[in-house]
């Protein structure tokens, strides 16, 4: 499968500061388009206005990534 990063928009729940620095650097690198989300919350409220390819979650966040992908199907 070929993936077209300039098509690609992604949405990133991280609340650790270095870590989305971190990945905001790798993903800019691929040509990737990320929205960062501080917590669970802004990810969920974001997920509901936004279109995007894929969501990268830190599962262990207040709202946790497993929580996050039940609200995501329901």
């Amino acid at each position: 499968m070929e993936w077209h990063t300039s098509q690609a928009r992604i949405l990133v729940a991280e609340d650790n500061e270095i870590n989305q620095m971190l990945l905001e650097k790798q993903l800019e690198m691929l040509g990737v388009d990320a929205d960062f989300a501080d917590n669970g919350a802004i990810a969920w409220e974001s997920l509901q206005t936004g279109s995007y390819a894929l969501l990268l979650s830190d599962i262990s966040d207040a709202v946790d990534g497993w929580l996050r992908t039940d609200q995501s199907n329901s």
